[in-house]
This record gives structure tokens, sequence and C-alpha cells, in this order.
């Protein structure tokens, strides 16, 4: 593989890494996928098991330092280096680098990636959705995508679209542009199909039968 150097937006893996394990035995998922893809694309992705994170930069936005590459390769980058190399607004981006000795470095953070196998993220993204389907989530999940979305797109008023795939199916929150969403687990349960559980009464008194 020829060498590494990509600069990556701070808020791009903040963005991600808030979606990310924390100590999970499943080590693999305590770090953000970076994926090379053939065609030029890149996609950063983290998930806790419960909810997934997946932004998009496309080819011709991807800001090489280096001789542009192309996958398919992939690259696991430790939350705790993420964490580190993210800290502070200015500058606002940081390098990806590869090192002679097959390790890499973000920004200052010399780190080697993540030994394990990613799972095959694109089979939990839905393919088709059902129109006011209803669904139970966790809003500590839903608030957490929101605020990620706001992140990638670096919009704190940014108000993402929420989509249900039928009951005990995930739901996707999508950002401006669908540069990025948040895959959600619903929660265990049928979901309401009412919009409200009762019918509020008539504010005014009504008047008795003769």
């Amino acid at each position: 593989m020829e060498p590494v150097m990509i600069l990556l937006q701070k808020n791009h893996l903040k963005a991600a890494l808030s979606h990310a394990a924390g100590r999970d035995i499943r080590y693999y998922l305590n770090g953000i996928l970076v994926e090379f893809t053939q065609p030029g694309d890149i996609h950063l992705v983290a998930t806790d098991g419960f909810r997934m994170f997946c932004g998009l930069i496309f080819a011709k936005d991807a800001k090489w330092t280096g001789t542009p590459q192309k996958g398919p390769f992939r690259i696991i980058i430790p939350s705790d280096v993420v964490k580190m190399a993210v800290k502070g607004k200015t500058p606002n981006v940081v390098e990806l680098a590869s090192t002679p000795d097959g390790k890499f470095r973000l920004g200052d953070m010399i780190f080697a990636p993540v030994d394990g196998t990613f799972p095959d993220w694109r089979r939990a993204v839905p393919s088709s959705y059902l129109p006011q389907a209803p669904a139970r989530f966790d809003f500590r999940l839903l608030a957490d995508a929101q605020q990620a979305l706001r992140e990638w797109h670096d919009d704190q008023k940014l108000e993402p679209k929420l989509r249900s795939f039928g009951p005990h199916k995930s739901g996707i929150m999508n950002g401006a542009n669908c540069t990025a969403f948040v895959v959600v687990v619903q929660l265990p349960g049928e979901g309401d199909a009412d919009v409200t559980p009762f019918k509020p009464c008539s504010y005014e008194a009504v008047p008795l039968s003769a």
C-alpha cells in the first residue's frame, strides 16, 4: 500500500466518536473505521452495537496531503487516539498518515490500528422504510444521533429527519445533505399506532341533554 496522507475534519471524527464503543469486549468496536473505497469515497463508521454512525466523504472532497489513494482498504483508529487528536478547535483538521514502520499517525498521536475485522456495517443499513410506521425508540439515543449529525455538519441548529422501518426494525436519522446518517435500534415491544392515547374533551361546558 502506498503511503497514506490525508486531512480529516475534527468535527467529522467527533461525530463518529460519539457512537463508538467505550470498553467493549468486542475490541474492534472501540474505535472509528476509516474505510477507503475503490471508487475513492471514504466512510467514517462507528457503532456500539445499539446505534451506528456513518459519514461519507466524497472522493472529490477528500483533502489528500500526499498522493491520492484509492481502496479498498480499511483502518480502525482506536477511540482513545481520536479523543486526544481532536482536542482544541484550531486547527479544525487533523492529518492521518502512515509511517514507515507500518503504524499510523493521527495528528501527533502514533498508533497501531485496531487488530480485528469491523462488522459488515452495510447489513445494518435499512434499504426501505414504512411511512408513519409505529416505532419505539430510546429518546436518549435519538438525542445523541441528532447531536452527532449537528457535529458532522457543523450546524447546531440542524433538524435531522427520522424514519422508522417498521416494528422491531431499526430507524435511521439523516442529516442535511445526506452525507451522514445514524441507525438506531428500536426498543422491544410494539409501537403505538395512535397519535395520542386519548381524545381530549372540549374545554367549554357541554349542555346536559333535556
